[in-house]
């Protein structure tokens, strides 16, 4: 069960970590992103793969990666959710006043939104396009697989020039998406999963 269902596995979201060509060379790997966190905001990615991923770029962008990650990534994820305290407000907010909920989760998410694309854009354009690579947020999240239902967020990033091309063609979101926040409340602008650079956290 756990290997179906760890990454790249039949019952998993997402693609698999490392994603090889016709000839066995890797040429994408998708990191995983975390955005929920108990006390402390996540610092959003896997040290493992992160670790596996600057073994697998030269030096001088491996050397990079971790300035990007450690430090400006972490920057985003002061709109993450966090379970304290952040349950003691909600909770009585969603039973009692629900459209207030409703209206500062979009809030929260379209300030996250901002920051996580200025992150992917800025990575790009000073770190990774000048060397013929390319990252872009992603996710997916099924109606329902293997009886769960799941969604699964990722850093894909190509290695390659020829990759970076087929990821830059690629969208953000696959599979369900919703409105984000509630659609019933009349919004003049709405804001929806498809707008975003992978389904809210």
């Amino acid at each position: 069960m756990g290997q179906c269902c760890s990454q790249g596995g039949s019952c998993a979201v997402g693609p698999p970590f490392i994603q090889r060509d016709a000839n066995g060379k890797v040429v994408r790997m998708n990191l995983s992103y975390f955005y929920f966190g108990c006390f402390s905001h996540p610092k959003g990615f896997d040290e493992g793969q992160l670790a596996e991923l600057r073994a697998a770029m030269p030096k001088a962008v491996a050397e990079q990666l971790d300035e990007w990650f450690r430090e400006k990534l972490y920057a985003t994820q002061e709109e993450t959710r966090l379970c304290f305290p952040g349950i003691i407000w909600q909770f009585p907010t969603y039973l009692f006043l629900w459209p207030l909920y409703c209206a500062q989760k979009r809030d929260r998410v379209r300030k996250w939104q901002a920051q996580m694309m200025k992150w992917q854009d800025d990575i790009n354009d000073q770190l990774l396009i000048p060397n013929g690579m390319f990252l872009k947020t992603q996710s997916e999240r099924p109606f329902v697989i293997c009886g769960r239902l799941a969604t699964k967020r990722w850093f894909a990033i190509a290695l390659t020039p020829k990759e970076a091309e087929v990821l830059d063609a690629e969208k953000h979101v696959f599979g369900r998406t919703r409105f984000v926040g509630c659609s019933c409340l009349g919004e003049k602008n709405p804001l929806h999963d498809e707008d975003l650079c992978m389904h809210h956290p």
